[in-house]
């Protein structure tokens, strides 16, 4: 029998989107409690190819070396779904403190329309929680984590202090957190609710090859974590403002090298090979090196020890590029940023930070660094380069989330991704100069947009009439299609998991058809 239920913005997640792309045979029902019966009794989970499993409570790991994963699929259009239920919950699998933990070949739906509380405020909680003391040897890997519940900065997939030699690769993380302009929220959400890609405090973290898109905090975040390795991955902004891309910014206390001077250890931190890329929605900072940058209360301390190598920052929505002040005895070469800039910081207590550039930097703020030669010293202060995150001066509406204009190349670029996510097609030029202006002076946001084209005849014709208040359910389900697609023929071709690079030139490629 096919599993041809919809997973619908205020109903139930079972097999809708797994149809889209071919039968997949629903597997044998299985309840949250059942599933945590077997990983109390020290068992490992094995879940069947197309199998779909809905916890109202998080699945925890118990003992070493437990596994969760869909065992005999030969591609990801065939992995079982682990999805939140309704309601208020947050995280939805824990390991935390478990060495040797593995979640391996899944669909992990975090359902945040489905949030359901009454102040409208979600649970800080990560949506993947792992690391914590004696998780060593963890693994996150070939999973596509999508609709992340978890807001207050927290990760989709979160490696807490405490942890060492934790592995997360080879996953796609579409959609954490809702932006400040609202852009992302469920229908019961008041007030933004920032989601990290994946964070981790662990030591000796490997972040490597993971595709992370329309996330609302940090593509990647590193706090601390001595020996930790970010290689290969790629942050997109589609339709969501990002405060950042790939960060180390955290004057984490775990980490204190010298308490006086107010050190902390990042040594042996390697960035590499990693693309920030901000196409429909502003990234407020690329590369942000150092806590003065992100926060003003950060001023006087010192981060020591990172390597960020041949690292990419581009787009056409980018705030800031590469930010240095505030760290000592790093290495940063090979670095290129072709984005283009817009949008000055807030700063701190009443100081501007200086326009936007490629690279920039605070002469007092390095230390011993080596920094290459396109880095700026810079004029006047780089302290606080978040623009209109937390400042009171800018105006809110009556759900919290900000009320402010976009800058022109701002606009250009919503306008932009929205019909091409849409739509199939770039927005033609009067309909480019129509809703730009009636972007700025609605001050709606791109989610609005969408809305509105959701009316379009092309729309109904190639999709069919879907209620606007269904965004988030639709652009779930169609995205979750084209990932499912496109990673199965690559897996059909031999490999075990797509390039990020490459395979996010597909799925762009794959919104114009």
């Amino acid at each position: 029998m096919l599993c041809i239920d919809r997973f619908r913005a205020m109903g139930r997640a079972l097999c809708g989107v797994l149809l889209l792309v071919g039968p997949l045979v629903c597997g044998a029902a299985e309840t949250g409690d059942s599933l945590q019966a077997k990983l109390d009794a020290g068992e490992n989970i094995a879940l069947k190819p197309g199998q779909v499993v809905t916890l109202t409570e998080s699945l925890k790991f118990r003992k070493a070396g437990q596994r969760i994963e869909t065992v005999g699929a030969k591609t990801a259009a065939e992995y079982a779904r682990i999805v939140h239920a309704d309601g208020e919950q947050g995280t939805l699998i824990e390991a935390n403190g478990i060495a040797g933990a593995v979640l391996s070949k899944l669909i992990l739906d975090g359902n945040r329309q489905g949030f359901r509380k009454p102040n409208g405020v979600l649970t800080m909680e990560p949506m993947l929680s792992f690391g914590g003391e004696g998780a060593v040897g963890q693994e996150v890997r070939n999973c596509i984590v999508i609709s992340a519940r978890c807001a207050g900065g927290w990760g989709a997939i979160h490696a807490q202090e405490g942890g060492d030699h934790i592995v997360i690769r080879d996953n796609i993380i579409f959609g954490a957190g809702a932006d400040i302009r609202g852009n992302g929220r469920s229908s019961f959400e008041k007030s933004f609710g920032w989601g990290d890609g994946i964070s981790t405090a662990s030591r000796n973290t490997r972040v490597e090859n993971n595709l992370i898109v329309d996330v609302t905090d940090d593509g990647v975040m590193v706090q601390g974590g001595p020996g930790t390795i970010v290689k290969g991955n790629v942050i997109v902004s589609i339709s969501r403002e990002m405060l950042g891309g790939v960060v180390l910014i955290d004057p984490f206390k775990y980490y204190e090298l010298d308490a006086e001077k107010k050190i902390y250890d990042y040594r042996d931190v390697v960035l590499e090979d990693n693309l920030v890329l901000a196409l429909g929605g502003r990234i407020h900072v690329g590369i942000p090196l150092g806590g003065p940058p992100w926060n003003g209360g950060f001023a006087g301390t010192t981060l020591a020890g990172a390597r960020v190598i041949n690292n990419q920052v581009s787009g056409s929505a980018m705030g800031y590029g590469f930010v240095v002040d505030g760290v000592d005895e790093f290495e940063i070469s090979g670095n290129t940023c072709d984005a283009t800039q817009s949008g000055r910081g807030d700063g701190f207590m009443g100081t501007l930070p200086d326009a936007p550039k490629a690279f920039q930097f605070n002469p007092a703020g390095i230390g011993t660094s080596r920094l290459q030669d396109e880095f700026e010293p810079m004029e006047k202060s780089l302290v606080g380069v978040l623009r209109a995150a937390r400042s009171p001066q800018y105006t809110r509406n009556s759900l919290g989330y900000r009320d402010q204009p976009y800058p022109d190349e701002e606009v250009a670029a919503a306008v932009k991704m929205a019909y091409v996510e849409m739509l199939g097609r770039d927005p033609q030029a009067k309909e480019w100069k129509y809703w730009s202006k009636w972007l700025q002076q609605t001050r709606s946001n791109a989610d609005t947009l969408r809305r509105h084209l959701m009316a379009n005849a092309a729309f109904t014709k190639r999709y069919g009439t879907i209620d606007p208040l269904d965004l988030h359910m639709w652009r779930n389900e169609r995205w979750l299609k084209m990932i499912l697609k496109t990673c199965s023929e690559v897996q059909e071709g031999g490999a075990d998991w797509p390039n990020a690079r490459e395979w996010n030139e597909t799925l762009l490629k794959s919104l114009y058809k």
